[in-house]
C-alpha cells in the first residue's frame, strides 16, 4: 500500500466513476482498475463494489476510505510543513460562517501571522465549511445551524470523516441602526420589525440559516452575501433590520448599530468546529482558537 494508491481510492469515492476518476486522475481507466484490484487484493477486502451505476463503497471500504482521507491529508501536511524550507509559502485556511466575532478573531491572529503564510478567510454556509474542510484542504471550520437539525449534520459530519465541537450556542438577534425608530428597545416584538426592510444573505436555500419568525413580516428584502455590505446598508436605511449571531461592541460602534433581543421564536443556534479526523492542531490552530475564545467571553451575556 502506498500514497499514490489511497490518493485513487479517494478520487474513486468522489467521483463514483471508475472512468471520470481515471481522467481526473491523468491515467487511463485499465490501469486504475488494476490499481484498485491490486490494492483490494493486499487488503482482502472489497473497497468498492462495481455495478452499472458507476461505484458503491461497501461497509468496511467506508471504514478504509475514512482512514485513507486522514492518512492523506497528513502527509499532505507534513510534506507543505517540513519540504522546501519551512514555512515559507505556507497557507493557512479557514472556512467560517458570517459572523463578526468570528472575523474579529482571525483579525487578531493575522496581525501576529508569519512572514510567507497565506492567509485564506472563506465564509460561506455549514455545507460549503464542511465540504472545504473534508474535500478541499482547508485546515479547521466552524459550521453554524439550527439546533434541531444537529443530528442532521452530525451525520454528515461523520460521513465526511471530521471531527467536530461545539464552540457555544446563541439564538439570533435583531441588528438595527442606532437612526431606527425603536433603536432604544432592548428587546423587539414581531410588531416591531413588522414593515421593515429586511437585509438577509443569500443562503436561504440551506434549511440551517432558517430565521426566527421570517413569515413575510417585512415588506422588502434586501439579500447579500457578504458581511461589508450588510453595515453599510443597516447604518443608512433606519427601517432595516437583520437576524445575527452576537455582534461585537467595536463594530457595533464603528457602524453606529445596535442589537436587540427578540421576544418571539428565535430558534437556538450552534456554532461548531469542524477538522479532519486524526488531525493535530497546529500553533496557528491554537492561536486561532485562543482568540476565537477571547470574542466568546467578551459576549457571554449572549450565550444560550
Amino acid at each position: 500500500m502506498n500514497i499514490q494508491q489511497l490518493r485513487y481510492v479517494l478520487e474513486m469515492d468522489k467521483t463514483r466513476s471508475i472512468t471520470e476518476a481515471a481522467e481526473n486522475l491523468y491515467m487511463n481507466q485499465p490501469n486504475l482498475s488494476r490499481a484498485l484490484k491490486e490494492l483490494e487484493g493486499s487488503l482482502g477486502f472489497q473497497i468498492f463494489e462495481r455495478s452499472g451505476k458507476g461505484l458503491a463503497t461497501t461497509k468496511r471500504g467506508e471504514e478504509f476510505v475514512q482512514y485513507a482521507r486522514g492518512a492523506v491529508r497528513q502527509f499532505d501536511e507534513l510534506e507543505k510543513r517540513y519540504s522546501g524550507g519551512g514555512a515559507s509559502g505556507e497557507r493557512y485556511r479557514l472556512a467560517v460562517p458570517r459572523a463578526s466575532y468570528i472575523a474579529e478573531a482571525f483579525a487578531d491572529i493575522a496581525k501576529s501571522a508569519e512572514n510567507g503564510l497565506e492567509l485564506d478567510y472563506m465564509e460561506t454556509n455549514a455545507l460549503s465549511a464542511i465540504r472545504a474542510v473534508a474535500d478541499d484542504g482547508y485546515d479547521l471550520g466552524i459550521v453554524r445551524y439550527q439546533a434541531s437539525f444537529e443530528d442532521y449534520f452530525i451525520k454528515t459530519m461523520r460521513e465526511k470523516g471530521l471531527d467536530y465541537r461545539e464552540l457555544w450556542s446563541f439564538r439570533y438577534l435583531v441588528l438595527t441602526s442606532r437612526e431606527h425608530k425603536k433603536a432604544d428597545k432592548p428587546v423587539f416584538s414581531a410588531e416591531d420589525i413588522a414593515g421593515g426592510i429586511q437585509i438577509r444573505y443569500g443562503d436561504s436555500y440551506n434549511p440551517a440559516f432558517r430565521q426566527p419568525e421570517d413569515s413575510e413580516r417585512h415588506s422588502r428584502v434586501i439579500t447579500v452575501y457578504e458581511r461589508g455590505s450588510r453595515f453599510q446598508l443597516l447604518s443608512q436605511i433606519k427601517n432595516a433590520y437583520m437576524w445575527v449571531s452576537p455582534v461585537p461592541k467595536r463594530q457595533l460602534e464603528r457602524y453606529q448599530l445596535c442589537q436587540h433581543g427578540y421576544d418571539g421564536d428565535a430558534p437556538k443556534q450552534k456554532d461548531v468546529l469542524i477538522y479532519r479526523k486524526g488531525t493535530m492542531l497546529s500553533p496557528m490552530d491554537d492561536a486561532f482558537l485562543t482568540a476565537l475564545q477571547k470574542q466568546q467571553d467578551a459576549l457571554v451575556g449572549y450565550a444560550d
